[in-house]
């Protein structure tokens, strides 16, 4: 069967038409083997594989834990135990090593022995920088005797304090030894003959000046240093008048409030001092010649 219309199979004109066009797209889409092409091919497969594993594997967010303030409470309280528990012993340590660190005590200086034991009766000691003094202690039936005794006119010296403390102690039934009535003795003639609470000092051949700012001040002494170091003692107005006022009788300088002053010589001693007044404080200071 013949006709007159050429086959489609056989020939199409659009496609010849578009023949370049179709090389050119078969030549880009075939594979290279080159070195270019092979790392290209290997980027595409790796990123690839890095979102394959990224949607298989999805960050799933774990919901936050009740908080237990009871038990946030306990565990500070532990670690707050803990703390202390070390800081008290870092502190024992310390104050360890500081005995190891600082120097020895040293031994008292014996000023006055007993008449009687030959035991010491006063001593001082240097440490620190400061001045203590140890006097005789006594229990409350000697303090309430010591505080009854008023010395008599025949009692003039020092010697004659221990005869009339035995024979007036008998008086009044208190039955002391005389050991004991030997303590007394000490502060009588301490309060009657000498400076008072003064006394220990001046005993001291050491020291060269014994001072005192004002009421409630540390008394202060020096050695021959002129190094001051402060005592265990301080005075009361009226305690520092009392004895200012003493000192004063003693050197037949008496004091009024419109002349304070004082200025002599007691003793081994320079004294100069002021009575207080509504004007000005109690003051002394007393120098070694």
């Amino acid at each position: 069967m013949a006709s007159s219309e050429e086959p489609q199979f056989l020939m199409n004109e659009f496609l010849v038409a578009d023949k370049k066009k179709l090389e050119k797209v078969v030549k880009t889409l075939t594979p290279r083997s080159g070195a270019t092409a092979r790392r290209a091919r290997f980027l595409k497969e790796y990123t690839f594989a890095l979102f394959r594993a990224y949607t298989k594997q999805r960050v799933v967010l774990k919901p936050k834990p009740v908080v237990d303030k009871n038990q946030i409470r306990l565990q500070l309280e532990q670690k707050k135990k803990q703390l202390l528990a070390e800081l008290a012993k870092h502190q024992e340590q310390v104050v360890q090593q500081k005995k190891l660190i600082t120097s020895p005590e040293p031994a008292p200086r014996i000023l006055v022995y007993s008449q009687i034991s030959k035991n010491p009766l006063v001593s001082v000691r240097v440490h620190e920088q400061k001045y203590f003094v140890q006097e005789p202690s006594l229990n409350a039936e000697e303090q309430h005797f010591l505080g009854q005794i008023t010395l008599p006119a025949t009692v003039q010296k020092p010697e004659d304090v221990m005869i009339y403390l035995q024979g007036y102690s008998k008086e009044q039934h208190f039955s002391f030894s005389d050991e004991q009535l030997d303590r007394i003795r000490y502060y009588v003639i301490r309060d009657q003959f000498k400076f008072g609470v003064l006394s220990p000092f001046f005993e001291d051949p050491e020291i060269h000046e014994v001072l005192c700012s004002g009421p409630d001040q540390l008394v202060q002494i020096s050695f021959d240093t002129h190094t001051f170091l402060q005592t265990n003692l301080r005075f009361s107005v009226e305690e520092m008048n009392s004895l200012i006022t003493q000192i004063a009788k003693e050197l037949q300088q008496p004091l009024t409030q419109e002349h304070p002053f004082l200025q002599g010589t007691y003793e081994q001693f320079t004294v100069q001092a002021n009575l207080g007044t509504d004007y000005v404080p109690p003051k002394f200071l007393f120098m070694r010649q």
